[in-house]
């Protein structure tokens, strides 16, 4: 299979980040406080330290009219793309692996 990377995958957070920007006035420890979560966690999450789950998404489905659905394929993607990539730069210690990679990987 070829699966296109990116070379640098895009958590989440990183909509979160802008959708908040778009809000104009909202702070982060508003909408933290919109969503049930501390401003600590949203920070993380917009920080790329934490994922999103169904809560959050159903959360951020009510304050940016963004579906559940669409943040959590977008969570999944990310977390997706981050093992590929981590998969391939992995070494190579016995042929056997070699050749997995040789099959699985060729782009």
């Amino acid at each position: 299979m070829n699966t296109v990377l990116p070379k640098y995958p895009t958590h989440p957070g990183t909509l979160i980040k802008e959708e908040l920007i778009e809000m104009g006035n909202t702070t982060q420890k508003e909408l933290a406080s919109s969503l049930g979560i501390t401003p600590s966690y949203l920070s993380e999450v917009i920080n790329g330290k934490r994922a999103i789950n169904a809560s959050l998404a159903i959360g951020l489905e009510e304050v940016f009219g963004i579906s559940a659905e669409y943040w959590l394929r977008f969570q999944a993607q990310y977390d997706l793309d981050i093992l590929r990539i981590s998969r391939i730069n992995k070494p190579i210690t016995k042929k056997s692996d070699q050749l997995f990679y040789e099959k699985e990987f060729t782009v």
